[in-house]
């Protein structure tokens, strides 16, 4: 199946036009049910009967039912938007035993800013997710759980200070490397989707991911690396 931005915006295009054919058939149709039933001037009896309220409702689930259908590209998005949301959230726990355990003090402050960056970027998913009709449905990340698990051993480990700094930045880059291809796919979708502001602020988390990933491997590079050999 072809799945480029120009055939899945065709797609778009077209369920839209279903949805807007339904919904005026939906529309003709409570005319006709409540002009039959009562008497009264028409827009006495849309008002009194909740008629708006009801196509708006029935408005709702055919758009959610429609967009969910197109190539489940909107369900992906959420998908993946949930997985960044629910990644950024158990992160903070990790990235504050990591800095806890590193030496180097460069590296500890660049750890708490990264964690105050995870907070940041956990509340602009919350927008992110608002923004294309989605919510928060908390679950353990699966790749946040595998990393757990070397983060207490990271922690435990007998050995130097130096070398235990090297671990962590490979640790917190591994985690970084995951999160810039996932922030990357779903910025990708959102512009696909026409979601405009979700994916300005996907692109934001994105930079900023990236941003952190390069201090990480200079930080290596230049002092830790080197320190870690003598």
């Amino acid at each position: 199946m072809d799945s480029t931005p120009d055939v899945l915006a065709a797609e778009v295009r077209a369920r839209r036009a279903a949805i807007d054919s339904d919904l005026e058939r939906l529309r003709v149709r409570a005319r006709e049910v409540v002009r039959a039933a009562d008497p009264r001037p028409v827009a006495r009896r849309w008002s009194e009967a909740g008629i708006p309220v009801a196509l708006g409702a029935a408005a709702l689930w055919l758009w959610r039912r429609r967009r969910r259908s197109v190539g489940s590209l909107q369900g992906l998005l959420e998908h993946e938007v949930v997985e960044l949301h629910n990644m950024e959230e158990q992160q903070l726990t990790l990235v504050g035993a990591l800095a806890a355990a590193a030496a180097n003090t460069d590296l500890r402050a660049l750890l708490h800013r990264h964690a105050e960056q995870t907070a940041t970027q956990a509340e602009r998913l919350d927008r992110v997710l608002r923004s294309i009709g989605g919510s928060p449905r908390r679950r353990k990340s699966d790749a946040v759980a595998a990393f757990e698990q070397e983060v207490r051993a990271l922690v435990r480990s007998r050995m130097s200070a130096d070398v235990r700094d090297a671990w962590i930045i490979a640790t917190v880059q591994r985690i970084e490397h995951l999160e810039i291809a996932s922030y990357g796919s779903a910025r990708a979708f959102a512009a696909t989707l026409g979601y405009t502001y979700a994916a300005q602020l996907l692109q934001q988390s994105l930079d900023e991911e990236k941003a952190m990933d390069e201090q990480l491997t200079a930080l290596a590079e230049h002092f830790v690396n080197p320190e870690s050999i003598r």
